[in-house]
């Protein structure tokens, strides 16, 4: 059984720069590591001397030879870099939301399963200790969570920000839809039966939608809703209700690595907080994936991937019908 893993980053995005190399440099399972940037190949040099660097993907493909890949690029290139790199014998996980389409998510899980080899969303707020912890306080309380208020919004982005752009696969539903369509998938471990959606498009030059409110309901009667916006002030929080609980919780989506968050509950109309310990996601995530890939446990992914892009194509249809 292989021990270490050679680790390319495909992008050096923001995300990648602050969350995932810090969380690969600390993994025993990294070997060497790698990171390929086009645009800020000159600042990754004189950041990071330690890494070996390339200003060419398909060079650091093929130089490198990566067993694993992490795809940090604009929307819009996801699919053309994971199909390159699962062809180049890499194992891959891409930034959310993985693909722009169904039809792209079902060609990409259908070759990496053809080559044996694990493909993965990074939503990577699915593994935070926070969420077992919500689930056992309605567990130890005799409850089910019935229903799941959330909201992710933030003020405007700068105006080049490629999530206004329509060509690199900006707008809301792309950047904060992975979100809304997985909370159901994380708690119920259902797809949902039927999904609203209404959308919000600014009236300026912005050629993406900015927003969107969803509603969606589940199997056995579950609904979630949500805001989702990159217009409003910053909120980032669910609310889970049950019969005789409620629970709270801020930073849900996203939360720093070194954030004790507070779980706050109210049974029986008595208020408590409950305190989650810190963790860093990126770190807990790409390590539970190299195990995945020593027990050659590919199903997991790739099934995740799937039901959240056709969760997501439920929701852009929803959201076309309301146009």
């Amino acid at each position: 059984m292989k021990t270490t893993f050679r680790f390319l980053l495909l992008g050096y995005s923001k995300i990648a720069e602050r969350r995932v190399l810090p969380a690969v440099k600390n993994l025993p399972g990294i070997g060497l590591c790698a990171v390929a940037s086009r645009s800020r190949h000159k600042i990754l040099c004189k950041d990071e001397p330690d890494l070996l660097c390339f200003s060419d993907y398909h060079e650091a493909l093929k130089e490198f030879s990566p067993d694993i890949v992490y795809v940090s690029l604009a929307n819009a290139d996801h699919a053309q870099w994971v199909r390159k790199s699962l062809n180049a014998g890499a194992h891959v996980i891409v930034d959310k939301p993985a693909f722009q389409t169904l039809a792209e998510a079902t060609e990409l899980v259908k070759l990496s399963r053809s080559r044996g080899l694990i493909l993965a969303e990074a939503l990577v707020y699915a593994v935070h200790p926070q969420i077992s912890r919500v689930k056992r306080c309605f567990s130890e309380a005799g409850s089910k969570i019935s229903h799941i208020s959330c909201h992710f919004t933030f003020p405007p982005l700068d105006s080049l920000n490629f999530r206004y752009s329509s060509s690199l696969g900006g707008g809301a539903l792309m950047d904060l839809g992975p979100y809304a369509t997985s909370v159901g998938r994380v708690f119920f471990e259902s797809p949902p039966t039927n999904i609203f959606c209404h959308t919000s498009k600014p009236s300026n030059n912005i050629e993406v939608e900015i927003a969107f409110t969803m509603m969606a309901t589940y199997p056995k009667g579950e609904t979630v809703s949500g805001r989702f916006d990159f217009n409003g002030e910053y909120t980032n929080q669910i609310t889970a209700i049950g019969s005789g609980l409620s629970v709270h919780l801020e930073r849900f989506f996203t939360n720093p690595a070194d954030l004790e968050n507070l779980i706050h509950y109210q049974c029986k109309n008595k208020l408590d907080t409950l305190t989650v310990p810190k963790a860093d996601v990126f770190q807990i995530f790409i390590e539970r994936f190299i195990n995945a890939v020593r027990c050659k446990d590919y199903e997991y992914y790739s099934s995740n991937l799937l039901a959240d892009a056709q969760t997501r194509e439920q929701l852009i249809v929803s959201s076309s019908d309301q146009e």
